[in-house]
């Protein structure tokens, strides 16, 4: 959930979404044969029990940011496989540095490891849910077993720390997306909205589904002396989340399944260094039985307008929701 509060509305009102216009057209067609080849979502811990698969995906939401997904969530169960105990709320609220570093030490961009801060976000967590009283599943479920209210879910995921210090609620949908995997808790498909990372801002950037519309918007997607903070990238966020619904009505796809196409495009298509538009890379060969070019090549501003936006510039960010 946005707070305006909690974003920059002079970054926001920079930017706005695209209204829905004739080379939109083809799009429905274009998703639709995306779901056919679309990976699926890394789910490791289904292995679990329910309850440590949640603490799992709870853990790997908070501290996603800056860090490789997979690799993320493969290190997390590799160390919960051999041993469950350091997940528990209890373990979890001292959980130290060094085994945060030990954790995450394979990484190969260490200088993003920043174990002092994500110990500081897993810490939240233990400690919120031992203050509570509740489990992971506590957290989703009443009492009586029924999945809680929205409101309630999400009451209580942003009295945690490592949530609530997120202003565009990034982390807090991404794990209600990927918990809707499971069978126990897809009933949260419903509570689904968008989570924006920067691979989903820049692809969207790219091919002018977002619109710089005035001179602070151009230095702030291209000047990397540009500060970026929460609330500013947060305020960029939220246009890019406010596209997603036209998007939505475009495609008859829920939010979900588009979340996951946007971020699959921007990863392994829509490089931040330079995009695979051919598919000629390793990454991107999930599409080749549909397509020959990235699928949004002939609509695509950056490459059909303006190569300038090919350069949209990485955040130098050091916040804890990118």
């Amino acid at each position: 959930m946005i707070d305006n509060i909690n974003i920059s509305e002079n970054i926001w009102e920079s930017f706005e979404p695209s209204e829905y216009s004739l080379w939109m057209m083809n799009f429905k067609e274009i998703y639709a044969m995306i779901c056919e080849v679309l990976p699926p979502r890394n789910t490791p811990f289904l292995g679990l029990s329910l309850e440590n698969a949640v603490g799992c995906e709870i853990i790997c939401s908070a501290i996603c940011h800056q860090i490789n997904w997979d690799f993320l969530r493969e290190t997390v169960y590799d160390s919960v496989k051999k041993d469950t105990t350091w997940i528990t709320p209890k373990e979890l609220s001292k959980i130290s540095v060094e085994k945060v570093k030990q954790l995450l030490g394979k990484y190969d961009k260490p200088e993003r490891i920043r174990e002092k801060e994500r110990c500081s976000l897993l810490r939240s967590i233990g400690n919120s849910l031992m203050e509570m009283n509740y489990t992971y599943l506590d957290i989703f479920f009443s009492d009586n077993f029924s999945i809680r209210s929205e409101k309630e879910i999400i009451a209580i995921i942003n009295s945690i720390k490592a949530f609530s210090g997120d202003p565009e609620g990034k982390k807090l949908q991404l794990l209600l997306q990927n918990l809707s995997e499971y069978d126990e808790l897809s009933l949260l498909s419903d509570y689904c909205k968008p989570a924006i990372d920067y691979h989903i801002i820049r692809e969207f950037l790219r091919r002018g589904l977002v619109i710089p519309i005035n001179q602070q918007a151009y230095d702030f997607i291209f000047n990397p002396e540009i500060e970026r903070k929460e609330r500013t990238v947060a305020g960029l966020r939220k246009v890019c989340s406010e596209f997603f619904y036209t998007l939505q009505w475009i495609t008859s796809c829920n939010i979900t399944t588009l979340n996951t196409i946007e971020w699959w495009i921007g990863r392994s298509v829509c490089l931040r260094e330079m995009p695979d538009c051919e598919l000629k890379g390793s990454a991107s060969q999930w599409l080749k039985p549909c397509f020959n070019k990235c699928p949004f090549y002939e609509s695509c501003y950056a490459i059909q307008a303006n190569k300038d936006f090919l350069k949209v510039v990485e955040p130098n960010y050091q916040g804890s929701s990118y």
